[in-house]
């Protein structure tokens, strides 16, 4: 009796625990990713140029890349001409 009951409080503490989830969770969430921020060229970047800390800059609104990629993006060569204002993405690098 003892044992199986241990068995039904360690099967209900691992539902407790429940599941992690990342990202958006709801409509009314992905309304708000608006307000979040994201990586925007600040300058007008030419093919061939590197990324830096003048040209780019985590600024609202959220469309671009999130702003934990920015270090990863810093000194990345540009596959294409980026104009003054564009949300980065990951079609810019080569």
């Amino acid at each position: 009796h003892e044992m199986k009951q241990l068995v039904d409080e360690v099967k209900m503490a691992a539902l407790a625990l429940g599941k992690v989830h990342y990202g958006v969770s709801s409509k009314q969430e992905e309304k708000s990713k608006a307000f979040r921020r994201s990586i925007y060229a600040i300058k007008d970047i030419k093919k061939g140029e590197k990324l830096t800390e003048n040209n780019i800059r985590i600024i609202r609104p959220g469309n671009g890349l999130a702003p934990k990629y920015y270090d990863q993006i810093l000194n990345r060569v540009v596959a294409s001409d980026i104009a003054n204002g564009t949300a980065m993405n990951w079609d810019h690098f080569s």
